[in-house]
C-alpha cells in the first residue's frame, strides 16, 4: 500500500514553557525516517491525510474535508472539557464530532470523546531522549529528596500534600523545577518557601529540567479529582519512570494505566497513603528495586515505540478511510 502525503500542524514550540512538548516532532521524524512517510508542517497542498495537533478550526477541518482530505485532530489534555457535559465553547465541541478521527493520550479521555466521535484513538505521549541518558544522581541515602516540576497553575495541587507528607515523619526534602513567576507577576520561589518541609527552587530552563528533577530520589504528581484531571495524560509520571526514580501519583485513570502499585510507582489518594508512600521510599532497597521496574516500563514510551504506533494508526486510517 502506497502511503499518501500528510499534512501535519504542529503547535508553535515555546521552549521557556514547561508544557511545551516535542511529541509531535519525534513522531513526524519517526513517520518520516523510519517508516516512509511524506509529511509536510508547511503546506496541505497534495496531501490526502492532515493532522492538528492540539488546535484547530472546525470551519478549516470542513473545507479540508469537502477537498476530500482526512481530517485527524489529535489532543494530550482534557482543554475542550468542562464537565457533565458542558463544553468551553460549541467551537470546541464542534472540532470533535466534524474530524473524521480523534487521538488522545489516555483511555478515560478517549471515553469521554468517543462519545461526540466514536472514532477516537490512543497513542502515548513521546519522551525526550534525554530521560534515559541523563544518569541517576549519587545522592546521600537520608534525608529523602522528592521532586515535583510544572506550570504555576499546578502548583496548586501540591500544596495539600506537602502538608499531608509533612506529617510522615521521614526527614526528606523537596525539588521544586518550574518558572520563576507566575501569570500575576507572582514569586513562585517565594511561595514554595512556605512549605513545611525544606525546599529548594530551581528555574525551569529548557536544557537543564530533566537533569535537575533527576537530582532526587523519588517523583511527586499529585492532582486533585476533577474530571479534567481525571484525563490529564500520564507523561510526568513516565518521566520519572524513565529516568529510574519511583514517584508517588495521584490515584487517577491515566495514571493506574502505568503504575503497578509498589513495583513500578505508588498511587495514593488520602493523607494516610501518602504519608505511607514516602515511608517506602525512604528505604534505600524499595527505591531501587521500584526505579528499576519503572524504568523497565518507561521503555513503551520512547520515541521509537510512540513513532512505531502512530505508523500502525495511520496505516489503520487509510486503510478505513480507504486512502
Amino acid at each position: 500500500m502506497s502511503k499518501p502525503s500528510i499534512y501535519w500542524r504542529t503547535v508553535r514550540p515555546n521552549p521557556n514553557c514547561p508544557t511545551y512538548r516535542r511529541r509531535a516532532r519525534f513522531v513526524i521524524d519517526e513517520l518520516a525516517q523510519k517508516h516512509g512517510w511524506s509529511i509536510s508542517e508547511q503546506s496541505p497542498d497534495g496531501c490526502r491525510l492532515a493532522i492538528w495537533q492540539r488546535h484547530a478550526d472546525p470551519k478549516e477541518i470542513g473545507d479540508f474535508k469537502a477537498r476530500g482530505i482526512t481530517t485527524v485532530f489529535e489532543t494530550n489534555d482534557l482543554h475542550l472539557h468542562k464537565g457533565n457535559g458542558v463544553w468551553y465553547n460549541p467551537e470546541e465541541r464542534a472540532i470533535l464530532e466534524i474530524a473524521d478521527y480523534v487521538v488522545v493520550t489516555c483511555r478515560y479521555m478517549q471515553k469521554l470523546y468517543a462519545r461526540i466521535n466514536p472514532k477516537c484513538l490512543i497513542a502515548h505521549e513521546a519522551l525526550e531522549d534525554e530521560f534515559w541518558s541523563t544518569p541517576k544522581m549519587d545522592l546521600p541515602e537520608t534525608p529523602l529528596v522528592l521532586s515535583w516540576h510544572g506550570t504555576a497553575s499546578n502548583l496548586q495541587y501540591v500544596d495539600p500534600i506537602v502538608g499531608w507528607i509533612a506529617e510522615a515523619g521521614v526527614p526528606m526534602s523537596l525539588r521544586v523545577v518550574m518558572p520563576e513567576f507566575d501569570h500575576r507577576k507572582q514569586s513562585n520561589r517565594d511561595h514554595v518557601a512556605r512549605y513545611p518541609i525544606p525546599t529548594v527552587f530551581v528555574t525551569w530552563q529548557q536544557e537543564t529540567w530533566i537533569r535537575e528533577i533527576a537530582t532526587a530520589h523519588a517523583g511527586i504528581v499529585p492532582l486533585p479529582d476533577t474530571e479534567f484531571c481525571r484525563a490529564k495524560a500520564h507523561h510526568k509520571m513516565v518521566g520519572y519512570q524513565a529516568l529510574g526514580l519511583p514517584a508517588i501519583a495521584s490515584d487517577m485513570p491515566s495514571y493506574r494505566e502505568v503504575i503497578r502499585h509498589g513495583e513500578t510507582g505508588l498511587l495514593a489518594t488520602t493523607p494516610e497513603e501518602w504519608q505511607e508512600g514516602v515511608r517506602m521510599l525512604a528505604d534505600p532497597q524499595v527505591r531501587a528495586r521500584m526505579g528499576e521496574g519503572a524504568r523497565d516500563f518507561s521503555k513503551h514510551f520512547t520515541r521509537e515505540a510512540v513513532g512505531a504506533h502512530w505508523n500502525a494508526i495511520l496505516e489503520g486510517v487509510c486503510s478505513d478511510a480507504n486512502l
